[in-house]
């Protein structure tokens, strides 16, 4: 995974700060919107507050709350479909 780090440019040459002085040193490249494209209009967190999740992901969130449930055969089959994505 492509990470951009604190002082970087990225193409659209935009340069990446720490606004946060809690948050990390280093941000996800999938998950960058340029400042071009946003669209204060739209209210807090618009289009650069997304969460990614893989299939495989919510398959194992699924089959964690089944087991947790008692249902071990679900819970299988669900861990299984997430082999079969990732």
């Amino acid at each position: 995974m492509d990470y951009f780090k604190r002082g970087e440019t990225t193409l659209e040459g935009d340069l990446i700060k720490k606004g946060d002085p809690n948050a990390g040193n280093m941000w996800n490249q999938k998950v960058c919107v340029p400042s071009s494209l946003n669209n204060s209009a739209c209210g807090y967190g618009s289009i650069q507050n997304r969460g990614i999740l893989r299939f495989a992901d919510i398959l194992l969130i699924n089959a964690e709350a089944a087991n947790e449930l008692g249902n071990t055969a679900a819970a299988i089959l669900n861990i299984n479909k997430g082999k079969k994505q990732s």
